[in-house]
């Protein structure tokens, strides 16, 4: 299964003003060896946080080139779209993210558990995902995974037709009470981002 390297970069002006300045980091990027796509977004609900998303073969392409002598071009092709320090994250998901990457919308949440062990922790996405999947303007999979930079923090993805369509999701209470039981049990950040993909 590929792995996916999430950025959560605050956004310059620049990159404000004209989304294409990024552009030449995102070219870089899709040339080295391992890369297979790359997505990018605002997020929707502040409007200036930048989250990119690049699809490797797997976790080692992605180590192997932050640990080349060519990672010092990416970074000097980013500056000027970056307006403070990037929060990077890599999972390997549960299962193909393409649909959740290629929504109209797309949910991340970041998932850890209050207490208790890592396996609760993915029995009850798997649980709270399987009923999601099943629901109207959702595109299935939804997928998750542990982060690699902390193995007890997971994050999930999942695709919607819009935000609304969440939002509505979420206030029909679509979720029975085991999986509000399971949802009491953890801390979870959710954003939304509307996602393109990038082709040079």
């Amino acid at each position: 299964m590929p792995s996916v390297e999430l950025a959560v970069i605050p956004a310059s002006d620049a990159f404000l003003a004209d989304e294409s300045v990024i552009f030449p980091a995102f070219d870089f990027v899709s040339k080295v060896e391992g890369h297979i796509k790359t997505y990018w977004g605002l997020q929707l609900e502040d409007k200036k946080t930048l989250y990119w998303a690049i699809v490797w073969e797997s976790y080692e392409h992605h180590k192997a080139f932050m640990q080349s002598t060519e990672h010092h071009v990416l970074v000097s092709h980013l500056k000027v779209a970056i307006g403070g320090k990037p929060n990077i994250q890599n999972v390997v998901f549960s299962d193909d993210a393409t649909n959740a990457f290629t929504a109209p919308t797309t949910e991340l949440a970041t998932f850890k558990k209050k207490d208790g062990s890592v396996d609760e922790l993915k029995t009850g996405l798997r649980y709270i995902g399987d009923i999601v999947d099943k629901l109207e303007k959702i595109y299935p999979p939804t997928v998750f995974g542990p982060t690699i930079e902390d193995p007890t923090t997971f994050l999930a993805a999942a695709g919607w037709d819009s935000l609304e369509a969440h939002q509505e999701a979420v206030a029909a209470k679509s979720i029975d009470e085991k999986g509000f039981a399971f949802i009491a049990t953890v801390d979870v950040s959710m954003i939304h981002v509307t996602f393109k993909q990038y082709s040079a």
